[in-house]
C-alpha cells in the first residue's frame, strides 16, 4: 500500500472519527436532558455519567492487547455496531433503568472504537514529530466530532419547539442512531483495510506515512523487542508515565463535568438550550482551532512548554464558573478551556505512545484510557453528591482543583526549560 493510499485510509478513519465522536458527544448531552425529564436529578446525571466509563474500564486493556496483536479490525466493527445499538436503545427508553442500559452500550462503542483508532495510528510508527501530526489530526476530527454532536443535540431538541420533552431528546437520540449507521457502513471497510495497511507498514519497515518525520521513534527496535509483552505494572512503572496519566485524567474528566454539568447548571440559572448549546459548543470549536495550528506551533515553540501551559490555563476559567452569571461569561470560559485543552489531548498520547515500543503502544494507551475511564466513574459520582448538596457550581471548582494538580505533575517532569533531550518523551 503506498503513501497516497495510506494518506486516503487515514483521511477515511478521520472522517468516521467524527461520525462516531457527534454520536458519542451528543448522547451524552441528551443523557443529561433525559436524566432530568425522568425526573432524575444532578446527582443521577453524575451517576450514569459513572456508568457511562465502568465497562470501558473493564474492557480497555484486553482490547488494546487485541488491538497489538493485530486484531484491530474485529475491535472498530464491535464499537460501530455497538454505537448504532446504544442509540436505539437510548431513543426507546421509556424510564431511567432502560436508558442506563443503553448509556452503558454507548460507553462501551465509545472505549472499543477509540481504542481501535488510537492503536492503529500508534502503529504507523514515526518519531515524536509524527506521532504529534498524527495524533493532532486524529484529535482534530474528535473535536470536529463533539462540536457537530453537541451543537446538533442542541438544535434538534431545541428545533422539536418543546425543549425539555422526552419526545424532543427521542428525535434526537434517533438522528444520532442514524447518523451511527452511516458510521458503520463506511467503517467496516475501513476496518477491513488496516490489515493491509499494517501488513505493509511491517514489511518495509516504514515511518509513519502521515505528516511523520523520519526519526527513531522513542523505542525503536530494542525497545519494540522490551515493549513486547510488557505487563501493566511494567507500563505504569515508565518513567513520566506516571505524570501523562495525571494531564490526561485532569482534562478528561473536566471535559466530562462540562459535558454533563452544564446543562444541569444552565437549567439552574435560567440558560435556554440554546445558550447550553452555544457554552458547550465553544469549547470543542476552539478544540478544532488549536488541533488545527498544532503541527504549526510545535514546529515553532518547544513542545514541553507548549504541553504545561495549556494544562495550566484551564485551571482559572474552571475555578471562575461557580462565580459567573452570563452565558457569554460561560462561552469565554469554556473557549479558553478547549483551545487549550485542544493541545493536551494529542500531545498525552504522543507522551504515552513513546515511553513504550511499538508493538505495545495500543496496550499503553489502553492503559492511559483505563486510567480516564478509572477517574471518571470515582469522580462524577462525587461531583454530582457535592452537586446536590453544595451546590452544581460546585463541580467545575473542583475540576479547576483536579486541573490545578496537573499542571504540578506536568511542570515536575517537564518544566526544565530549553528541553532538548524532551525527557520524558523521547526515551524509552
Amino acid at each position: 500500500m503506498g503513501a497516497q493510499s495510506m494518506k486516503r485510509w487515514f483521511g477515511a478513519l478521520v472522517v468516521v472519527t467524527v461520525l462516531g465522536q457527534a454520536v458519542f458527544n451528543g448522547g451524552r448531552v441528551l443523557l443529561s436532558w433525559r436524566v432530568l425529564d425522568f425526573g432524575g436529578d444532578a446527582s443521577t446525571v453524575g451517576w450514569f455519567t459513572a456508568a457511562f466509563s465502568l465497562v470501558p474500564l473493564l474492557i480497555a486493556l484486553p482490547a488494546g492487547r487485541l488491538v497489538d496483536s493485530r486484531r484491530a479490525t474485529e475491535v472498530m466493527n464491535a464499537g460501530l455496531i455497538a454505537t448504532v445499538a446504544a442509540s436505539a436503545v437510548m431513543a426507546l427508553s421509556t424510564d431511567l433503568a432502560v436508558l442506563l442500559v443503553g448509556y452503558i452500550t454507548l460507553g462501551f462503542a465509545h472505549m472499543t472504537t477509540l481504542i481501535a483508532a488510537q492503536g492503529m495510528v500508534s502503529h504507523l510508527r514515526g518519531g515524536v514529530a509524527g506521532l504529534d501530526s498524527l495524533f493532532a489530526y486524529f484529535t482534530l476530527g474528535i473535536s470536529i466530532g463533539q462540536f457537530l454532536g453537541i451543537v446538533g443535540a442542541g438544535w434538534l431538541t431545541a428545533s422539536v419547539g418543546h425543549s425539555s420533552g422526552a419526545g424532543a431528546t427521542t428525535s434526537a437520540l434517533w438522528f444520532m442512531a442514524a447518523l451511527g449507521a452511516v458510521a458503520l457502513v463506511m467503517g467496516w471497510p475501513i476496518a477491513r483495510a488496516f490489515r493491509r495497511l499494517e501488513a505493509s507498514v511491517a514489511e518495509d519497515g516504514a515511518t509513519a506515512p502521515v505528516g511523520s518525520d523520519t526519526r527513531a521513534d522513542a523505542g525503536g527496535d530494542d525497545a519494540s523487542v522490551r515493549g513486547r509483552g510488557d505487563s501493566v505494572r511494567t507500563i505504569l512503572a515508565r518513567d513520566g508515565m506516571s505524570s501523562a496519566m495525571a494531564v490526561s485524567i485532569a482534562v478528561i474528566v473536566a471535559i466530562d463535568l462540562l459535558t454533563a454539568y452544564v446543562p444541569v447548571l444552565g437549567r439552574e440559572i435560567g440558560l435556554s438550550v440554546a445558550e447550553v448549546t452555544t457554552i458547550l459548543g465553544a469549547r470543542s470549536g476552539l478544540a478544532i482551532v488549536s488541533r488545527a495550528v498544532m503541527p504549526t506551533v510545535l514546529r515553532r515553540i518547544d513542545r514541553d512548554r507548549v504541553l504545561i501551559v495549556s494544562v495550566a490555563a484551564g485551571v482559572l476559567p474552571l475555578l471562575a464558573m461557580p462565580w459567573l452569571t452570563q452565558a457569554w461569561m460561560f462561552v469565554l470560559a469554556t473557549g479558553v478551556c478547549g483551545l487549550a485543552w485542544g493541545f493536551v489531548m494529542p500531545m498525552s498520547m504522543t507522551w504515552v505512545s513513546t515511553l513504550v515500543g511499538v508493538s505495545a503502544r495500543a496496550q499503553a494507551l489502553s492503559i492511559r484510557l483505563m486510567g480516564n475511564r478509572l477517574a471518571q466513574v470515582l469522580l462524577p459520582p462525587v461531583a454530582g453528591l457535592g452537586a446536590t448538596a453544595l451546590g452544581t457550581a460546585t463541580v467545575f471548582a473542583g475540576a479547576g482543583t483536579l486541573m490545578g494538580l496537573a499542571t504540578i505533575a506536568a511542570w515536575q517532569k517537564l518544566g526544565r526549560w530549553p528541553n532538548p533531550a524532551r525527557r520524558g518523551l523521547t526515551r524509552g
